[in-house]
């Protein structure tokens, strides 16, 4: 895939991809930046594919999947927990007033979604 012509279908299949391999540790967050910036676009990172997966476009893009969609050995089914644990990780940094999340309190959540799910398949 190049740069900046991925389509959002693309887009959300690759972040979602990359997140899930962050959640079970066979990435950490800054391989997975290089790959996201390789595959998508100087832009991306671990913070923006959260945020990407956590919005309409990607949620749209991957729910239009057809149902026996599979890639890499992951489903269409596979790619929507990604969207759940990014919509999570956005939710608990936002905390309980709503606001904005910042880049450090992503970062945070996400490295403890990513020790939680390691932790659990020890």
């Amino acid at each position: 895939m190049r740069k900046g012509l991925a389509n959002a279908g693309a887009k959300a299949v690759v972040a979602a991809q990359a997140l899930l391999d962050i959640a079970n540790g066979t990435l950490l967050q800054e391989e997975a930046g290089a790959r996201l910036r390789t595959q998508l676009g100087l832009h991306w990172s671990a913070l923006t594919c959260v945020q990407y997966l956590s919005g309409k476009e990607a949620v749209g893009a991957l729910t239009a999947l057809p149902d026996d969609w599979n890639e890499q050995g992951r489903t269409k089914s596979d790619l929507l927990q990604a969207v759940v644990m990014a919509l999570g990780v956005v939710s608990e940094a936002r905390g309980s007033r709503g606001g904005m999340a910042s880049g450090s309190k992503l970062a945070l959540r996400l490295r403890e979604v990513r020790d939680a799910a390691v932790g659990e398949g020890a």
